[in-house]
């Protein structure tokens, strides 16, 4: 047990110091993640081993078999009460929020390829029409035309969309 206490403040203690050291050096917590999960789960490994042998030991020391197994099963619900509800709290909801990000983001990279290829298509075509190479319209093109009824819209929208094609294409 006493291992494990040290280890926890080493641990945090070493934590604090690569935080300070990442903002001295200019640079984000967040690169050294591994290096950050390493000190967690060495901690973590430390109660594991502190709570097994707390366990052992509580039960080693008695001699009826079935009271052994009494003992070691009201330590497993004692630890159980105890760890679940942190579980639940902190624990759980993070790692739903982390799996949510990830479905969102795999969804996301999925639908990209489809949408980013319409996407580039457009952008060429605008920067060609305001190009300096392009003529200028004349100013009398540039009037707003009278409203038109629905035949001349319909014998019209081609003639509209030829102009539109030269731009682009030169």
């Amino acid at each position: 047990m006493s291992q494990a206490i040290v280890s926890t403040a080493l641990v945090y203690a070493g934590l604090m110091a690569l935080v300070f050291l990442a903002k001295r050096m200019g640079k984000q917590v967040s690169d050294f993640t591994e290096l950050c999960n390493a000190f967690v789960l060495q901690t973590g490994f430390c109660w594991e081993m502190a709570i097994y042998v707390g366990l052992v030991d509580s039960t080693t020391k008695l001699r009826n078999p079935n009271s052994r197994r009494i003992a070691a099963i009201v330590w497993i619900c004692f630890l159980l009460v105890m760890i679940i509800p942190a579980w639940f709290w902190y624990i759980l909801p993070k790692a739903q929020k982390a799996a949510d990000g990830k479905a969102e983001g795999d969804a996301a990279e999925g639908s990209a390829p489809k949408e980013a290829a319409p996407a580039a298509a457009a952008v060429p075509a605008a920067p060609a029409a305001t190009t300096p190479a392009t003529p200028a319209a004349p100013a009398a093109e540039e009037a707003p035309a009278p409203p038109a009824t629905p035949t001349e819209t319909k014998e019209e929208a081609p003639a509209a969309e030829a102009p539109a094609e030269e731009a682009t294409t030169s």
